[in-house]
C-alpha cells in the first residue's frame, strides 16, 4: 500500500490520511450513481493507493451510500480506517429538513451503524445545526450515543457553517475534532496575490438564497451589492440594491446570474480587470482543487472569498473618502 502523510484533527489524537476519499458522488447528488461494484472497485483502490480516510452520510442517497461504504469496508482491514459519516439532514418527500433532537440523533446513529454494518464510527459528526434544538441537548446526546452505542471513544464533530455553535459546543464537551466546512475556516493562503487582498466569505457576509427581503433590506442601505449563496455555501447569484423592490419575496426571486470567479491561478491584474468592466460589480474568488476535476464530470472549486470594487477602493483609500 502507497505511504500518504497522516495529520490529526482537533487535540484528541484522532489522525486521518491528509487525502480522503468523500464517497457521495458515487451515490447521489452528481449524475447517475455508479454501480455498486464499481463503487467498491474505486474504494478499494484508493484504499491501495494509501488512502484511509472514507466519508458518507445517511443523506447521501439517502442511506444507500452507507450500504455501499459498509460493503466495501468488509475486505479492508478495519482498524487501519478512518470512517466518517453524519447526522442532521433528513430528507421528507424530497425535501431535505434540518433535525438535531435528542430522540432523532439516537435513532440516526442506530441506523447508521447498522446500515455500514460496523461496531463503530471513527468520526461522527453533525451535518447541519438543528437552530431549533439547544446546542447542548445535541451535543450532550451525541456523547451519551458514543459512550453507549459505539462503546469506545471515539469523535464527534461539527460540519456546518456556524461558528459560535462551534465554540459553544467545545467549551461543553470538549470535543475538539471539529471537522469543519471550508466556509467557516476557508483554506485561504494568504501567500496567494488574489487571495490576500480578497473579502473572506465571512467578512462579506453572504445572504442565504431563501431569505425574504424584508429580514435583511438595511444590508442594501449599507451595499449595492450582496453576494446570494445555496444551503452549501456556494454563490449562485448576487442581488443589487436597484431590484430590491417586493419586501415579502425571497432573494432567489431578485438575484442576478453569479459574478465571473477567478481562482489562485488568476493575476491581480485580471481580477481587476473583471470589476473595472462596468457590468461586473463584484467578482468570486473559488479556490478550485483542480486535481479533482473530472473525476466525476463536476468540478470541486468552492467560494472563498469576493472581490468588490469598493473593497479594492478601499484598500488603498481612506475609508471617509469612499463615496457610499
Amino acid at each position: 500500500m502507497a505511504s500518504i502523510p497522516r495529520i490529526k484533527l482537533g487535540t484528541q489524537g484522532f489522525e486521518v490520511t491528509k487525502l480522503g476519499l468523500g464517497c457521495m458522488g458515487l451515490s447521489a447528488f452528481y449524475g447517475t450513481p455508479v454501480a455498486e461494484e464499481d463503487g467498491i472497485s474505486l474504494i478499494h483502490h484508493a484504499f491501495n493507493r494509501g488512502i484511509t480516510f472514507f466519508d458518507t452520510a445517511d443523506m447521501y442517497g439517502p442511506f444507500t451510500n452507507e450500504v455501499l461504504v459498509g460493503k466495501a469496508l468488509k475486505s479492508l482491514p478495519r482498524e487501519k480506517v478512518q470512517l466518517a459519516t453524519k447526522f442532521g439532514n433528513v430528507a421528507i418527500e424530497g425535501v431535505f429538513h434540518v433535525k438535531g433532537s435528542a430522540e432523532y440523533v439516537r435513532k440516526a446513529c442506530e441506523d447508521s451503524l447498522k446500515r455500514l454494518d460496523v461496531e463503530y464510527i471513527d468520526l461522527y459528526y453533525q451535518h447541519r445545526v438543528d437552530t431549533t434544538v439547544p446546542i447542548e441537548e445535541t451535543v450532550a446526546l451525541a456523547k451519551q450515543v458514543l459512550d453507549k452505542l459505539i462503546g469506545l471513544k471515539k469523535n464527534k464533530s461539527l460540519s456546518d457553517r456556524a461558528f459560535l455553535a462551534v465554540v459553544r459546543l467545545q467549551t461543553i464537551s470538549g470535543f475538539t475534532d471539529n471537522h469543519l466546512s471550508p466556509y467557516i475556516l476557508e483554506r485561504v493562503s494568504f501567500e496567494d496575490p488574489v487571495e490576500k487582498i480578497m473579502l473572506p466569505y465571512l467578512e462579506a457576509n453572504p445572504l442565504p438564497a431563501s431569505l425574504q427581503l424584508c429580514k435583511v433590506v438595511m444590508r442594501f442601505f449599507r451595499e449595492n451589492a450582496v453576494p446570494v449563496t445555496d444551503q452549501w455555501g456556494h454563490c449562485i447569484g448576487v442581488v443589487y440594491r436597484e431590484d430590491c423592490n417586493e419586501l415579502n419575496a425571497q432573494l432567489s426571486s431578485m438575484m442576478r446570474s453569479p459574478p465571473p470567479f477567478v481562482t489562485s491561478c488568476t493575476s491581480i491584474g485580471r481580477a481587476i480587470a473583471f470589476l473595472l468592466e462596468q457590468k461586473y460589480k463584484m467578482i468570486v474568488v473559488v479556490k478550485s482543487e483542480s486535481n479533482y476535476d473530472g473525476a466525476f464530470g463536476y468540478s470541486m472549486g468552492r467560494t472563498v472569498g469576493f472581490l468588490t470594487s469598493q473593497h479594492l477602493f478601499s484598500l488603498v483609500c481612506p475609508a471617509s473618502h469612499i463615496n457610499r
